[in-house]
C-alpha cells in the first residue's frame, strides 16, 4: 500500500512539475519565417538563453517521461491490487521503484532522435524546442515513451543492434557465390 501512495504522490508531483515547465516555455514570435526565428535564436544565444532553455528543455523531457513511467506504474498497480487480493508482489517492487527513472532517460532520448529527425529533414537551423508551440510535440512522445518505456528500451536496442550490430549474413571473400551465417545467427 506504501508503493501506492508513493507512486501517487510522485505522479501528483511530476504532473504539476510538467504544467508548470510547459506554462513556463516562451511562445514563438508570431508571424516570423525560419530565418527570422532563426535569427531570434542567435540573438539568445548571444545572451545565454539558449543554454537555459536548452536545460529548460532537457529538464521538461525527464519530468514528462517520468510521469508517463509513473502514469504506468498506478496502472499496474491498481490491476495487481483488484486481481490479488490488495497485496503486490514484494518481487516486483524494484522495477516499478525503477521505472520513473528508466521514463525520464526515455524522455531524454526521444527529445535527442526526435531532434535529430527534424533536424535532418529540415535544411535550416532547427530549434523549433525553444518555443512552446515547438515543444509540446517531444513532451507528448517523451509521456509516451515513459509509458512504455520497458517496450521503449527494448526496441531501441533493436535498432542498435540492427544499426551497429554485426550482419545477418555475410558474403565470403573469397569469391564463391553462397551466403554464410554469422555467429550470432547460428547460436539462436
Amino acid at each position: 500500500m506504501v508503493l501506492a501512495f508513493a507512486n501517487v504522490a510522485l505522479g501528483a508531483a511530476l504532473a504539476a512539475t510538467l504544467v508548470y515547465m510547459i506554462v513556463k516555455a516562451p511562445f514563438a514570435p508570431s508571424g516570423g519565417t525560419t530565418d527570422e526565428l532563426s535569427l531570434v535564436s542567435a540573438i539568445r544565444v548571444n545572451n545565454g538563453g539558449l543554454r537555459q532553455a536548452l536545460i529548460d528543455t532537457l529538464l521538461t523531457m525527464i519530468v514528462a517521461g517520468g510521469a508517463g513511467a509513473t502514469l504506468c506504474n498506478l496502472r499496474g498497480l491498481f490491476r495487481w491490487m483488484s486481481t490479488r487480493g490488495g497485496r503486490f508482489p514484494v518481487a516486483l517492487e524494484t522495477p516499478f521503484i525503477i521505472r520513473p527513472v528508466t521514463g525520464g532517460l526515455t524522455g531524454l532520448v526521444v527529445f535527442f532522435a526526435g531532434n535529430l529527425v527534424v533536424s535532418a529533414l529540415d535544411d535550416h537551423t532547427h530549434i523549433g524546442w525553444l518555443y512552446f508551440q515547438g515543444r509540446l510535440p517531444y513532451v507528448g512522445f517523451a509521456l509516451l515513451a515513459g509509458f512504455a518505456s520497458q517496450e521503449f528500451m527494448q526496441r531501441l536496442k533493436e535498432v542498435a543492434k540492427t544499426a551497429f550490430g554485426p550482419g545477418g549474413r555475410e558474403m565470403p571473400t573469397g569469391g564463391e557465390q553462397t551466403m554464410t551465417e554469422s555467429s550470432s545467427d547460428q547460436t539462436r
